[in-house]
């Protein structure tokens, strides 16, 4: 039906998208037909999530990288208000899905909530990433709402950890 120009953006926002539908039921072959097509990554559908949210809730890094490489909105936050790379680091921090954003463009310097996205993996100990958004151009010297760099989160907890094994 694409072919004699059926759109596959038609469906209504809070309805699954054919795109939707097709990565719910694993149709890998559809889906790439779809993207080749134009469908929309960003569309809403029933459970109020896009595409790449979906993916991300049930751990499809496949369908994640397909969407990714496809012109996934890197730079554009969410409907929960997040950015991809902020919502991939904060519930699956696969390197290589992280890595690919970086290539495709993702900010390094995302800050939401006061807190630059380079502080938050300090703060959730993911240091490969770290090196990877600092890499990529991240800001050492931003601040978070604290006044404290990534760099002080960092010292912090070894001046934690360092603690704890002092006492014992």
């Amino acid at each position: 039906m694409l072919d004699k120009g059926a759109n596959p953006n038609l469906t209504p926002s809070g309805k699954d998208s054919p795109l939707l539908l097709a990565i719910q039921n694993r149709l890998d072959s559809v889906l790439e037909v779809l993207l080749q097509n134009g469908a929309d990554i960003c569309h809403i559908g029933e459970n109020e999530s896009t595409s790449f949210e979906y993916c991300l809730d049930i751990g499809l890094n496949n369908y994640m990288r397909v969407l990714i490489k496809n012109g996934l909105p890197l730079n554009k936050p969410s409907s929960s208000g997040q950015y991809p790379l902020e919502l991939l680091i904060d519930r699956c921090p696969d390197r290589s899905l992280i890595l690919l954003m970086l290539s495709n463009g993702a900010n390094p310097n995302i800050v939401t909530v006061g807190e630059s996205i380079l502080t938050a993996t300090v703060e959730l100990k993911l240091y490969d990433t770290c090196i990877a958004l600092i890499d990529a151009g991240a800001d050492i010297n931003q601040k978070d709402k604290g006044g404290f760099t990534a760099f002080d989160v960092f010292t912090s907890q070894l001046e934690e950890k360092f603690q704890r094994l002092h006492i014992q």
